[in-house]
């Protein structure tokens, strides 16, 4: 959903969305081949995809590694990894991090419902192309006037202060995590890092105009699952994990996602397998961290007291007082 999408609700657009007016026509036909996709021969081409991702051939690879960046990407997310930071004690961190993840597992509910109604009450989007505006048009679509373009202009505000709560969060996380590990923590070191980062963000975004969202929220995800989910998952439940093979796995994962991202938005792909490969690259950039990261450990040797870290982040802190003689 992008904002011209936004713009063309506000501006009382939902009817051009829609098809309605001088495209009627062209709505018409549109509906009758999508029919004879249902039920001619032709259903056949798209039957295997999941998805409708761009990128050409492969959809069904394709839809699985985005389904393997998304779900282990969401480990990584700092909407998460904030949890750890503000929470009083481990219990309630635990806590936090529960209810959190079941609130995005609801959210991960709203696409496929969405799509679900939408292929059944716009299906021209589906062939004209602007898909992801079906958050704001499928209200008007559903409702009719008044009531259906009053919901999508909800909609769309709320898409927008969706936008500025999550820019303004990951922005502050980031500038927090970089002015407390790499600089003095100051309350001035959070202000600079706030400015920089998101200058850095605008400077990244002018020329990734042209680029789908999904795609780039797909990349997005991909790079934490190839970085952050294996270092997460490897570190709280293997006490085998060394300083080394999590920098190696760190490395390993984040060059091979962010490359493959890059490579794509530059078109510089081979056509064929590669291209596919490149633009999802969950698929084979996430095992393969996993695998630099333990085989690199299995090299060294564990750190002293990983076996007391590993109890202390597992037993309840109840018992850990026990443990410890308090």
């Amino acid at each position: 959903m992008g904002v011209g999408d936004a713009g063309q609700v506000a501006a009382g657009g939902v009817d051009d969305a829609l098809g309605r007016g001088g495209g009627s026509r062209r709505v018409e036909d549109e509906q009758r081949v999508l029919g004879r996709q249902r039920h001619g021969g032709a259903h056949r081409v798209g039957r295997g995809a999941l998805l409708r991702l761009p990128g050409g051939g492969h959809p069904l690879f394709q839809t699985w590694s985005l389904l393997l960046a998304t779900v282990l990407g969401t480990v990584g997310l700092p909407h998460i990894l904030v949890r750890l930071h503000t929470s009083p004690n481990g219990r309630a961190a635990r806590r936090a991090v529960v209810v959190t993840l079941a609130l995005l597992g609801l959210f991960y509910l709203a696409p496929a419902v969405y799509g679900l109604l939408g292929r059944t009450a716009v299906p021209q989007l589906y062939l004209t192309g602007p898909a992801d505006s079906v958050a704001l048009v499928l209200p008007a679509a559903v409702l009719g006037p008044p009531w259906g373009t009053v919901l999508s202009a909800v909609v769309a505000a709320g898409a927008y202060a969706a936008f500025l709560a999550t820019s303004s969060g990951l922005l502050l996380v980031v500038a927090g995590g970089i002015g407390h590990d790499l600089l003095t923590g100051s309350l001035r070191d959070l202000r600079v890092m706030v400015v920089a980062g998101a200058a850095v963000g605008v400077l990244l975004a002018l020329p990734a105009r042209s680029l789908q969202i999904s795609v780039v929220v797909g990349w997005a995800f991909g790079i934490s699952a190839a970085t952050l989910c294996p270092l997460l998952l490897l570190g709280i439940w293997w006490r085998g994990l060394t300083a080394a093979g999590a920098g190696a796995g760190l490395v390993v994962g984040g060059v091979s996602a962010v490359g493959a991202a890059v490579t794509s938005a530059l078109g510089a792909a081979p056509a064929g397998w590669p291209a596919v490969l490149l633009l999802q690259p969950a698929a084979w950039s996430v095992p393969l961290a996993f695998a630099t990261m333990v085989v690199v450990s299995l090299r060294g040797r564990p750190p002293v007291g990983a076996e007391d870290l590993m109890l202390a982040m597992h037993v309840s802190e109840p018992a850990e007082h026990v443990r410890r003689g308090h």
